[in-house]
């Protein structure tokens, strides 16, 4: 026998619009890389790391979304306790949390370097919703300094920050 046989029985060597797909398969993938040219540095507040905009598939069922940064806390000219708060928003919503970087150095020069790579998966209806959505990286220093080294070569493949995200049927 041969040809693909569709829901209402016809055969056809194409798939059609009437084929089903199994469920949890993935429908697309973004990612958005930029390239951190000149360092970022900050010693307070809420700040973004990077963002990505993107229009989900009205098959889109469940987000997977991962944020990955490496990066450097250090002390300051008053702090030898560093600390900061790493987010991922997705529309607005919090929707990871990795809390409390610190490190106690008994010094202000010190630093540590760390790397956070962390996945969410989010449940929505996107058929019922129309319009883009926004995942935002984000980082709340308390105290000391977060760095990330701006690097124009080739590896900085490795260490700029990523958003990943995967549309799930």
């Amino acid at each position: 026998m041969s040809g693909i046989i569709n829901s209402t029985g016809a055969k056809s060597g194409v798939i059609g619009t009437t084929v089903g797909t199994p469920a949890g398969h993935v429908i697309k993938v973004h990612q958005q890389q930029t390239p951190i040219t000149s360092s970022l540095e900050w010693t307070s507040g809420t700040n973004e790391i990077q963002s990505y905009t993107f229009t989900p598939d009205t098959r889109t069922t469940n987000l997977m979304i991962s944020c990955y940064c490496t990066f450097q806390l250090y002390g300051n000219s008053s702090v030898n306790t560093p600390h900061m708060t790493f987010n991922m928003l997705h529309n607005g919503t919090n929707y990871m949390c990795v809390y409390d970087f610190h490190h106690n150095y008994g010094s202000t020069t010190l630093h540590s370097v760390y790397s956070v790579n962390f996945p969410e998966i989010i449940a929505e209806n996107h058929a019922s919703a129309s319009g883009s959505r926004e995942v935002v990286m984000n980082v709340e220093v308390t105290a000391g300094r977060f760095y990330i080294l701006g690097n124009a070569d080739e590896l900085s493949r490795y260490s700029d920050p990523k958003i990943t995200i995967m549309e799930l049927a």
